[in-house]
């Protein structure tokens, strides 16, 4: 199948990995912070284009061509915002675990369940481009997000504002954190209030997860070792890290040994998502194991 092209080219700000001195330093210089729900969906921006379309793309800029069936859910949003405006979201399907939501979402197919839209940023295309910046600050952002919400006909169940509350320092966090634990959710962003929109994965912006992920691009095949019961398999994969460093990756199951044999070389330089304890001092990661594949089955290579 033919590589899916990119409509834009976008570069969207991501949460970095959760550093506690640096959570403390943000809360002393702005007094509080925003801590929104980490909704366990599959992220997306969505804006009209020229041709008054709605259009929905992957943080890599590839359409979700699974979401064409309900793209027009975002549109009583959009259309309050000013022209050129996108939202940044995390588009869900409720009822079943990420993992098989996310093989729905990436299929070239439309999708056959329902979709729910969880939406907490918006500013312009271009800043989400990197063409030029937008310096609203986040507060004022939100407060722009909401009021488009709640204008148009966009407060239906498929399209949420995402929960979000202030806290005044960690304890509060935390407190809020273990709620949304309680809820069944994956954790919390932290934000501080005069967030510009910034471009890459960049401070200003931390997850607070019970354990830490990271993405990495497939380098290599992990085979199991000859006389023992997996040799001849694939048993994991060589990843490299954003960073550049290099981390052999297992956790996998039996079935998937079989299907991943099976495809050899085919998986080299596809996305993977890594569940890992803690990040050492030279970069490595300790207790990496494979989650899922995080680039698009139509676009491989492109993460999702």
């Amino acid at each position: 199948m033919a590589t899916q092209p990119r409509f834009i080219k976008p570069d969207c700000h991501r949460p970095v990995n959760w550093k506690e001195s640096a959570v403390l330093k943000a809360f002393k210089t702005s007094g509080y912070l925003f801590a929104q729900v980490k909704e366990d969906g599959f992220r997306f921006h969505a804006f009209i284009d020229n041709a008054d379309k709605v259009r929905i793309v992957t943080r890599e800029g590839i359409e979700i061509k699974a979401l064409e069936v309900c793209k027009e859910q975002l549109r009583g949003l959009l259309v309050e915002l000013p022209d050129g405006f996108c939202v940044d979201g995390e588009a869900t399907i409720p009822g079943i675990p990420f993992e098989e939501a996310s093989g729905h979402l990436r299929r070239f197919e439309e999708v056959q369940l329902p979709v729910v839209f969880y939406v907490w940023d918006v500013f312009p295309v271009y800043a989400l481009l990197g063409e030029r910046p937008w310096s609203e600050p986040y507060a004022e952002r939100l407060n722009r997000l909401v009021w488009a919400w709640q204008s148009g006909d966009s407060s239906a169940v498929d399209v949420q504002c995402i929960e979000c509350e202030t806290v005044q320092n960690l304890a509060e966090a935390e407190q809020f954190f273990e709620a949304a634990r309680a809820k069944g959710k994956e954790g919390l962003v932290l934000k501080v209030p005069d967030l510009p929109v910034i471009n890459g994965k960049r401070t200003g912006q931390w997850k607070m997860k019970p354990s830490d992920n990271c993405d990495g691009i497939v380098r290599g095949l992990v085979w199991g070792t000859p006389g023992l019961g997996n040799a001849g398999k694939v048993i994991g994969f060589t990843v490299e890290l954003e960073s550049g460093v290099l981390c052999d990756v297992t956790g996998i199951t039996r079935d998937q040994m079989e299907t991943f044999t099976t495809w050899g070389t085919a998986l080299l330089g596809r996305y993977v998502e890594i569940a890992y304890m803690e990040m050492t001092a030279a970069g490595s990661l300790r207790h990496p194991s494979f989650v899922q594949f995080r680039d698009l089955d139509y676009a491989t290579g492109w993460k999702a």
